[in-house]
């Protein structure tokens, strides 16, 4: 029992490890004036395309495109579509965005929820 819980400890700390190590990416703004992240090596990571990015809250970047807002996640995928008007960085699982004139909370997923 004691072998399976340092595996388990062990295999814990390197998911940990792993995880924090996504999360570390810092914005960088391209010579023409593009917004991406870079890891902590310095490799880019998302491909500095955006016009607009915030840093990652909740594992998640606010990022704008042609005048429209969404989350993108660690590995630079659009999990959260770029079609909102306006919006903010997410905390405490949420988000405030703007659609067509209306205010309103997402999740992480994108679904609309209570404030």
């Amino acid at each position: 029992m004691k072998i399976a819980t340092k595996l388990f400890l062990t295999v814990l700390m390197i998911a940990s490890t792993l995880f924090s190590y996504g999360q570390n990416l810092e914005k960088f703004k391209s010579d023409d004036g593009k917004y991406g992240f870079k890891n902590s090596t310095g490799k880019v990571v998302v491909e500095a395309k955006y016009d607009n990015a915030y840093d990652f809250h909740e594992g998640l970047a606010l990022v704008e495109l042609n005048g429209k807002w969404g989350f993108i996640n660690t590995e630079g995928k659009e999990v959260i579509p770029l079609k909102y008007d306006w919006a903010m960085s997410f905390e405490n699982g949420k988000a405030k965005v703007e659609l067509n004139g209306e205010y309103f909370y997402i999740n992480t997923k994108g679904e609309r929820v209570e404030e």
